[in-house]
């Protein structure tokens, strides 16, 4: 799945741009709540089509997850090598953290999202432990199909329009606040898009990761390497019968600094993180750390463009 939208970039703090001037008492406010001027009443009806959304996703599920892991598990035989290990390994993370929780992995197919939903966990015990099947942001465009439409909405995901309006990206952050203050999981690629390289972009926009972190602090992130064994670079979807890899690591991003360079600071975390976590794959396997450009495919021209992460926040 992709991700949400263009937003416009944070201003600089005067500790970013060696002011001595102190931020007035509404900057302040609007630094530590950016939805400050949403209405209380707006939040509440936020949360509750939110629940509404939840619950109906968890009794929808049980026959909406048999038709996914069909088609990935029968017809294109996708395999993932000790996924009792991987399923383990993510409940003991994810109880570990009674808070919200981000998901970031790198991002080399459309299917990204829906390998680690069937990857990450038993599709059909999801509904007992609904907090586990993690929140998408998939771009808006999208949902035109009335068909991805309506499996996007059970399948727990809050489209965001790419270039939308400020009030509609408000309120996307309003939604995205309310889930992770709840505890709730959500899965955001840091790079925004598909990777061109086949390689982790340590120098991707990935700010809208850095102001989701900053704007709920204490929130963890979840770093998830996921690669096939014969995926070069970025395709549509991973080679039928591939075999596929994951590699999870917990994270807490922290700066000392505020505004634009703590955010920038703390998405570059998540994207080093990434990156370390890929080298250590592609040294396993003996791949070249830099990426072969010649064996790079050029975008499919019917592909609409893909938002960044910046967008999301």
């Amino acid at each position: 799945m992709t991700e949400p939208v263009h937003a416009r970039a944070d201003g600089p703090a005067p500790s970013d741009v060696g002011g001595d001037a102190k931020p007035s008492a509404a900057s302040a406010r609007a630094e530590a709540d950016p939805l400050a001027r949403s209405s209380p009443r707006r939040r509440r009806a936020s949360h509750t089509s939110l629940w509404i959304q939840r619950e109906l996703g968890r009794v929808f599920w049980w026959w909406l997850s048999p038709i996914c892991w069909a088609l990935m598990a029968v017809w294109k035989k996708y395999r993932f090598p000790e996924m009792r290990k991987i399923r383990a390994r993510y409940r003991e993370l994810i109880d570990s953290c009674p808070g919200g929780v981000l998901l970031c992995p790198n991002h080399l197919t459309m299917i990204d999202s829906a390998l680690l939903v069937w990857a990450l966990y038993p599709y059909y015990l999801f509904p007992f432990r609904w907090r586990l099947l993690f929140w998408n942001l998939p771009e808006a465009s999208y949902m035109k199909n009335p068909l991805f439409r309506f499996v996007c909405y059970f399948a727990k995901c809050v489209p965001v329009a790419r270039g939308g309006k400020p009030d509609d990206l408000r309120r996307v952050l309003e939604r995205i606040d309310a889930l992770l203050g709840r505890g709730e999981l959500v899965l955001i690629f840091p790079e925004g898009r598909r990777s061109r390289t086949g390689r982790i972009d340590t120098g991707a926009n990935a700010h809208g990761v850095g102001r989701l972190i900053r704007q709920n602090p204490g929130t963890k992130v979840l770093c998830i390497y996921q690669r096939g064994r014969t995926q070069k670079t970025f395709s549509g979807i991973p080679p039928k019968g591939d075999l596929i890899d994951i590699d999870m690591e917990l994270i807490e991003p922290k700066s000392d600094h505020v505004g634009t360079r703590g955010t920038k600071e703390m998405a570059q975390q998540v994207l080093d993180t990434l990156a370390r976590m890929e080298r250590k794959w592609l040294e396993a396997r003996g791949w070249p750390i830099e990426p072969e450009t010649s064996d790079t495919p050029a975008a499919s021209a019917s592909e609409p463009p893909a938002p960044k992460a910046s967008d999301a926040a």
